[in-house]
């Protein structure tokens, strides 16, 4: 029996049965997990959870896009749709006095990014590094980056690709570049040039970094 005394109330549109747990409470379980990856002879480790991009492993276009991206020193960088942190970590290890803001929609992916910024990077660089979440990818930071970076969903039939983009293109500078990774490179090589001037597809394997500047 689950409950040792269970109580039995009949009324007219039914009947109410109710017990009070006695025993000890389970052990809720811990979903969380870990993996790690080198970027610039650093090693760096990186906490997930369910349902934040990428749990368990670094996602193979996630290291496409960080083996692309070409960070110098200085740079302001939009890691845009942050999931657990691992490219904009990533970018702010990459040169010197790089800046990032990191963005995403879920509460849960903002807590992870916040935990591995403050787990990886030291206090200099997290002074560098801000988190946001915003729902709409509006924020007040808009016009000041040199690159934006991207993975974005394949779902929701490109609705939140079409955001990214045009977030990406407010976001930038009039030189800045925006670098995303897809497995589907000809949707973004047909709408792209509504928003970019230049595109470029460049095939990684499974996956295509796309880049994108005026």
């Amino acid at each position: 029996a689950l409950h040792k005394k269970v109580t039995r109330k009949v009324k007219k549109t039914g009947v109410i049965y109710s017990a009070t747990k006695t025993g000890p409470l389970n052990k809720i379980k811990n979903f969380t997990s870990h993996f790690t990856a080198k970027v610039k002879e650093r090693e760096l480790d990186f906490e997930t959870r369910p349902g934040v991009f990428s749990h368990r492993r670094l996602d193979a276009g996630a290291w496409a896009l960080i083996r692309s991206m070409q960070i110098k020193k200085g740079m302001q960088v939009l890691d845009l749709g942050c999931g657990c942190g691992a490219v904009g970590i990533a970018a702010i290890c990459s040169a010197p006095n790089v800046s990032v803001t990191a963005i995403d929609s879920y509460s849960r992916a903002v807590q992870c990014t916040q935990h591995n910024v403050e787990k990886n990077l030291d206090a200099a660089e997290q002074k560098r590094f801000t988190i946001v979440q915003t729902h709409s990818g509006e924020f007040q930071h808009n016009g000041q980056f040199d690159l934006v970076l991207a993975n974005p969903p394949y779902f929701a039939n490109f609705k939140i690709a079409q955001l990214f983009i045009e977030t990406a293109l407010h976001a930038l500078k009039p030189s800045g570049k925006f670098y995303l990774v897809t497995k589907m490179p000809h949707w973004y090589e047909e709408h792209l040039p509504e928003f970019f001037a230049r595109i470029q597809i460049d095939p990684q394997g499974d996956y295509s970094i796309v880049k994108a500047h005026n």
